[in-house]
């Protein structure tokens, strides 16, 4: 359909892909002379701020001009994803989110963050030193249970 090729406008170009150089842009550090090259993304068509290599319309008949040289980000994303339903909902191509499909997106969220946050628990405490390790463990098993991750133990 052609929807992720417009909707997500930094598509990273690895070095080892064999994307045709006019297709992608060298982006370098500022400041450098010459600029040591920092990241490498798709260009965007000026016009319809879309990949360089969209041929088509979005929504009707597009192709990808460099499909078989396309990056690794392209190659990976998958048709039909949620990422896919995304891009194609905000060109008019898939329908909005009925209001029980947003309350369940929504809670997959929330249990995603608060799997992250308590991920990050455990990594800060692997950054305490071992003798206040188990003070704070306990606390953050507290917290945990009340929902406050925020909070940090008084120095000691």
């Amino acid at each position: 359909c052609g929807g992720c090729c417009a909707f997500y406008t930094c598509v990273a170009v690895e070095e080892t892909d064999c994307v045709p150089r006019s297709h992608y842009w060298k982006i370098g550090e500022r400041g450098s002379s010459p600029a040591p090259i920092a990241r490498r993304q798709l260009r965007r068509d000026p016009l319809t701020n879309t990949c360089v290599g969209l041929e088509g319309e979005i929504g009707s008949a597009v192709r990808c001009g460099i499909y078989s040289q396309r990056p690794a980000a392209c190659r990976a994303f998958e048709a039909g994803s949620d990422q896919c339903h995304a891009a194609r909902r905000a060109f008019g191509l898939d329908p909005p989110l009925t209001a029980e499909q947003l309350a369940g997106a929504l809670q997959r969220l929330a249990v995603r963050e608060a799997e992250e946050r308590r991920r990050e628990a455990i990594n800060l405490v692997s950054l305490i030193p071992i003798t206040r390790k188990r003070e704070w463990a306990v606390e953050v098993v507290d917290k945990e249970a009340s929902g406050d991750l925020d909070a940090r133990p008084e120095a000691a």
